[in-house]
């Protein structure tokens, strides 16, 4: 199907050009008018099946385009884009036979993909497409995104076969470059819906081809993939250029930020799977160094990541006597150490997330009650995702260690214990009775996964094996002068049998063997005594 659109705005033409992903839902973008003069024209040329026109334009309106219209093609469908909501024009649409009607002030991407289905809807209902035309388009536009997923996965490595695709998508394929480039996006609305990433693919795709050969696809939800084909001597400050347009046009027409991460070039096909791995790599920078930017292999040198885990060990033997001085000088150094290291964006996560537990604790041996009003403030670094990227949030973290710290010093902060020490003592007090992981996190004030990661780290031993064992030599201590079952019930076994099987995997014996061989003993040295 083929649709038409008018209006004196360039950008608003741009906007309806590039936002609706027409081509992946079987449309033809067969021309834009100024006017309602140069949409007739266009009109008559290529026939369009639906028509989207502003009302006030100059030379011809557009109530009067669609009374002349009608008269060259009387079934077109026709879309009203106006700033004016008057009940005059509204009336006047109606009875010239407008099927929808959109209030630019309110335009939107889904209310535009909404409306156009509407009447696509009531198109085909009208008639059935004999030629096969918009079937044959999507099905070409899908079967290219799936051939460009499985070169961007590894699973097609066959130059030829690649050749040809990209041959038949105008690609030169001689005395050119190739460059990858994978793009992550960010929309401003956490409800945007999956279609936006086919808008945005459409933006791409009209800005990028202005300029070279492409071929754009979508990889995964909010993420896009990029092949372009270049001029051999194409400078860097050509592709931050094109970033740039690309950037402000997604940004303008969709509310959306693009990272960008371009590959280095080469020039046989059979390397496009690495290239697309190079460029996402680089494209993860963004992670560090802040998003809606263009990022080059090799902008920053990467490191091993043995510098920020060592950074991180330091940081996490820090108690409260000696924190914040040594933790203020550390913090800074883990930050560029991580933003240097390659480590992805999830592992970054990670180590951010144990720091922060770490400092939980520290300052909750200050901070008796949960209440506190730095504790409460803290609160807000518990996850990366509320913060634009890693180097905002270790700025932001560390300005606040750093407001805190005169506090804490007035509060006459005392020696802390370390998060072990703290586990051990919990275990410990309620050795008789229920424990459960979630009521010794929510003592030492840590997340569950965090309580068992550090007590493993530092003992080498698993915390439920140590829970264990001490409920065992505590038991063991009872059955001095209790009954088997009543230490069962003391220890909250609920199965006894599983009692006794964990006893005598610790002693060797059953509870019953062991309180024999007590009396054995007792027996032993009274005769010894009385000899």
């Amino acid at each position: 199907m083929k649709v038409l659109v008018i209006d004196d705005e360039p950008l608003a033409r741009i906007g309806m050009r590039s936002i609706i992903p027409w081509e992946e839902n079987g449309f033809t973008l067969v021309g834009e008018a100024r006017d309602g003069y140069e949409g007739l024209d266009l009109s008559r040329r290529f026939r369009p099946d639906l028509i989207l026109v502003d009302i006030v334009m100059p030379r011809m309106d557009g109530l009067t385009f669609i009374r002349e219209v009608r008269k060259i093609l009387p079934n077109v469908k026709l879309i009203i884009m106006s700033c004016m909501a008057e009940t005059e024009y509204l009336r006047e649409a109606i009875r010239l036979g407008v099927s929808e009607y959109i209030l630019k002030d309110k335009i939107d991407p889904a209310d535009i993909m909404e409306t156009v289905n509407r009447v696509v809807g009531e198109i085909r209902k009208e008639r059935v497409l004999e030629d096969g035309e918009a079937a044959e388009t999507v099905n070409n536009n899908l079967v290219l995104q799936q051939f460009m997923n499985m070169v961007f996965q590894g699973k097609i490595q066959d130059t030829r076969k690649i050749a040809d695709k990209l041959h038949s998508e105008g690609f030169e394929m001689q005395n050119k470059q190739l460059r990858a480039a994978f793009l992550e996006l960010d929309y401003q609305t956490e409800e945007a819906e999956d279609f936006l990433d086919y808008s945005v693919l459409s933006v791409c795709h009209e800005v990028l081809n202005e300029s070279m050969p492409s071929v754009v696809f979508v990889t995964g939800k909010k993420q896009l993939a990029v092949l372009m084909e270049l001029q051999l001597d194409i400078s860097v400050y050509f592709l931050q250029r094109m970033f740039i347009q690309l950037r402000d046009t997604v940004l303008q027409c969709l509310d959306c930020t693009v990272t960008m991460g371009v590959s280095d070039p080469f020039s046989e096909p059979a390397r496009c799977s690495g290239g697309f791995g190079q460029a996402r790599q680089a494209e993860e920078n963004g992670f560090f160094y802040g998003k809606g930017q263009l990022y080059l292999p090799h902008m920053y040198t990467k490191q091993y990541a043995e510098e920020p885990m060592a950074l991180l060990k330091r940081i996490l033997k820090l108690n409260a006597k000696t924190a914040f001085p040594e933790l203020l000088s550390l913090l800074p150094l883990l930050l560029s150490a991580i933003r240097q290291s390659g480590l992805s964006p999830k592992h970054c996560g990670e180590i951010y997330g144990d720091v922060y537990s770490h400092i939980k604790t520290i300052i909750r041996s200050v901070c008796k009650s949960w209440e506190d009003p730095i504790l409460v403030g803290l609160q807000s670094f518990s996850s990366l995702e509320d913060f634009q990227d890693a180097e905002v949030y270790g700025r932001e973290l560390y300005t606040y260690l750093a407001s805190i710290q005169p506090e804490l010093s007035l509060r006459g902060s005392t020696e802390g214990e370390n998060p072990v020490e703290l586990i051990r003592q919990y275990v410990d007090s309620h050795i008789e009775g229920k424990m459960s992981l979630h009521s010794i996190s929510n003592a030492v004030y840590l997340s569950p996964s965090y309580v068992c990661r550090i007590f493993k780290r530092e003992t080498g031993e698993n915390l439920q094996d140590y829970i264990v064992t001490r409920k065992m030599e505590h038991a063991a201590q009872l059955l001095k002068t209790r009954r088997t079952g009543e230490v069962a019930d003391i220890m909250a076994f609920n199965s006894h049998s599983y009692f006794i099987k964990l006893f005598k995997k610790q002693y060797g014996l059953t509870p019953f063997q062991y309180k024999k061989s007590l009396e054995t003993d007792k027996i032993v040295i009274s005769g010894a005594e009385n000899q």
